[in-house]
């Protein structure tokens, strides 16, 4: 099973020298013994498989896509931005493959501190180089994404 955040799944079939798979269009290799598979949709995918001698075998494997609902997309409430290594920057985690994105932090008086169009650039607690002071920043981040479009808006805490 997959699921749209992590749109793949590696097939390994064994037991011969040739392979025909069918549904192309989402297989990375259609006549390999190990093909990544990328649908979109639940999809039963059939292969045939030949050995040296002749002989060949039909067999199928089905990859379900699962549907991930928006409110499984989590975003840290707080974040402590005081360059230890761990929970530094405020930034989207395992959305997997985003096609589109588009985050915007401002402070309590509007003012937008970050933005950015990269979803691996994250806000370092920081604007213009000058540390802002510890408390609640609204977020913006809108996105498209295999799991459909995302639109979170928020608060996240930055803490010193």
């Amino acid at each position: 099973d997959i699921d749209c955040s992590n749109g793949k799944a590696q097939i390994l079939v064994n037991g011969g020298i040739n392979y025909e798979w069918q549904y192309s269009n989402t297989l990375s290799d259609t006549h390999s013994a190990n093909p990544t598979a990328t649908p979109l949709q639940t999809t039963t995918y059939f292969v045939k498989v030949s050995s040296d001698n002749g002989c060949s075998l039909n067999d199928s494997i089905r990859i379900n896509v699962l549907s991930k609902p928006d409110y499984e997309f989590n975003l840290p409430s707080a974040f402590t931005p005081n360059y230890d290594g761990k929970n530094d920057c405020f930034r989207v985690k395992d959305w997997g493959t985003i096609k589109e994105f588009s985050m915007y932090i401002f402070d309590r008086w509007g003012q937008k501190v970050f933005s950015s169009t990269n979803a691996s650039n994250c806000w370092d607690g920081t604007f213009k180089g000058v540390n802002q002071p510890t408390g609640v920043y609204v977020y913006i981040i809108k996105a498209n994404t295999l799991c459909g479009a995302v639109n979170k808006k928020g608060t996240v805490t930055l803490i010193r």
